[in-house]
């Protein structure tokens, strides 16, 4: 697909994920750019998932390559073969966890309380 094509518009219906073989995906909200996902990444497999329709529109930053899996086929090989589901979820939650941290503040814990309190004394 070429630079600036919609892979997915906002609000869609989403049966399928998409693994991107080549460019990058650009997620908006409202023309705010919320990800880029390049070569590799997985795209638009939590609300296919969920069976939801999609929260962000995705288009194309660049020439884009990526490999459409129906929702319903991937859980047909799921039951064929769990290890597989398995390694996607880890590699799921992984990417949540890490993407999480990296947009939450570090909150203080009792620790820098306890050692603030001793270097205000």
């Amino acid at each position: 697909m070429a630079a600036g094509d919609a892979l997915w518009q906002r609000g869609a219906p989403s049966s399928s994920l998409f693994v991107l073989v080549g460019g990058e995906l650009e997620l908006t909200i409202d023309a705010a750019t919320r990800a880029t996902l390049r070569a590799g990444d997985l795209a638009g497999h939590l609300e296919a998932f969920a069976a939801v329709a999609r929260p962000t529109q995705a288009h194309a930053r660049t020439s884009l390559v990526a490999l459409a899996i129906d929702r319903e086929a991937l859980f047909d090989t799921w039951e064929e073969h769990p290890d597989l589901g398995v390694e996607l979820l880890r590699d799921t939650s992984s990417a949540i966890l890490r993407d999480t941290a990296a947009e939450v503040p570090r909150r203080p814990t009792q620790n820098d309380v306890r050692e603030g309190a001793h270097d205000r004394r």
